[in-house]
C-alpha cells in the first residue's frame, strides 16, 4: 500500500543531501503523492542561493500535476491553534494542520522540537523521520548504496544507531515484513556501516 505524506523543511533538506542517490525519485515507488505546505516550500526555498541542489525540487512543484504538490488544504481553525503552539512554526502548522484534511499517513519531520510539540498537542499526528524514509526504501529493496545513503545522511544529520534501529523496527511493523535480528543488526551497526561514534 502506497502512502501520502506531507514533508518538513528540515526532512527535505536531509533528502537533498541525498539527491545523487536519486532518493527523491525512489520515493515514487513507495508515496502516492508527497505534498509540500506552501508555507514549507518558501523555507526550503530560502536556502537555495546557498545549496542549488534545491532547484530541482522546486521545479517540480511548479510543475501541474506533479508526485510533489502544494498543499493548500488546511482547516483554519487548527492552524490558527498550532501557530500558537511552542516548539511549532509557521510551516509545521500549516503541516500538521492540513494532515488531517488531506488523510495523509505521516508528516515526516527531523525536527526533534516539533515532534515532541505536536505529540504533546495531538498523540494521533504520526510523525515519521528521514530515516524512516530510508529504512522503509531499503526493506522494499529501492536502495542500491544504504550504507553510503546512511553515511551521508549522518554527516548532515547525526543520529545514533539506538535511533535508526528504532527507525527500522517501527518500519518493519507497520509494513508487516519479516526481517532477522541478524539483519537488522547489520543494517543499524555502526561498526558495520563504519560511522564513528
Amino acid at each position: 500500500m502506497r502512502r501520502t505524506v506531507i514533508f518538513d523543511n528540515a526532512s527535505l533538506v536531509n533528502l537533498t543531501h541525498l539527491h545523487h542517490f536519486n532518493i527523491f525519485q525512489t520515493l515514487r515507488s513507495i508515496f502516492d503523492r508527497v505534498h509540500i505546505p506552501s508555507e514549507i516550500k518558501v523555507e526550503y526555498e530560502r536556502g537555495l542561493p546557498f545549496e542549488p541542489d534545491r532547484a530541482w525540487l522546486l521545479r517540480e512543484l511548479d510543475k501541474r500535476r506533479s508526485f510533489f504538490s502544494y498543499c493548500i488544504q488546511f482547516d483554519s481553525v487548527s492552524l490558527d491553534i498550532l501557530k500558537s503552539v511552542e516548539g511549532i512554526d509557521a510551516g509545521e502548522a500549516a503541516a500538521a494542520a492540513q494532515y488531517k484534511v488531506i488523510n495523509a499517513h505521516y508528516i515526516i519531520s527531523d525536527d526533534l522540537r516539533f515532534t515532541a510539540a505536536i505529540r504533546e498537542h495531538d498523540k494521533r499526528v504520526r510523525i515519521y523521520t528521514t530515516l524512516h524514509v530510508i529504512a522503509m526504501l531499503d526493506i522494499n529493496q529501492l536502495l542500491a548504496d544504504y550504507d553510503e545513503i546512511i553515511r551521508t545522511l549522518h554527516v548532515r544529520h547525526p543520529f545514533t544507531s539506538n535511533v535508526l534501529r528504532t527507525a527500522y523496527k517501527e518500519v518493519i511493523k507497520e509494513l508487516g515484513l519479516p526481517v532477522s535480528k541478524t539483519i537488522l543488526n547489520k543494517k543499524c551497526s555502526f561498526k558495520h556501516l563504519k560511522i564513528a561514534n
